[in-house]
């Protein structure tokens, strides 16, 4: 894959037909988090430069990490580097486009970022 100059790959996930309709979980260093549908995205090959996944800003970070949701009933654990955690329900996010920020979904401190999450 060929990447811009400051480009970078933060996750890699691959997604069977039957998932197509799925979403996807995207969660930002500083917080912020959104719902993308799978099939806003278009399929990439050998040549292929990547798809933006988020606008990535000073407000929201870096991405921290991407999950497949397939059940918006479960619960999401986020964690911070200083050990803060906080427990949501994914119907609680929004379903975003590929180019939105997303919604404050965890406060951290300045000195502090998301480091992880899981689907519980």
């Amino acid at each position: 894959m060929k990447l811009k100059e400051n480009d970078r790959i933060v996750s890699f996930l691959s997604i069977k037909k039957e998932e197509k309709n799925g979403k996807l979980l995207v969660v930002s260093e500083k917080g912020y988090g959104k719902l993308v549908k799978i099939k806003d995205f278009r399929l990439q090959k050998r040549a292929g430069k990547g798809i933006r996944l988020a606008k990535i800003s000073e407000k929201t970070g870096e991405i921290s990490f991407v999950l497949k949701v397939k059940d918006l009933e479960k619960d999401l654990l986020l964690i911070s580097q200083k050990g803060l955690m906080l427990k949501t329900t994914l119907k609680e996010i929004p379903t975003l486009s590929r180019n939105a920020s997303g919604v404050k979904l965890m406060r951290v401190e300045k000195d502090d970022k998301i480091i992880g999450g899981s689907l519980l």
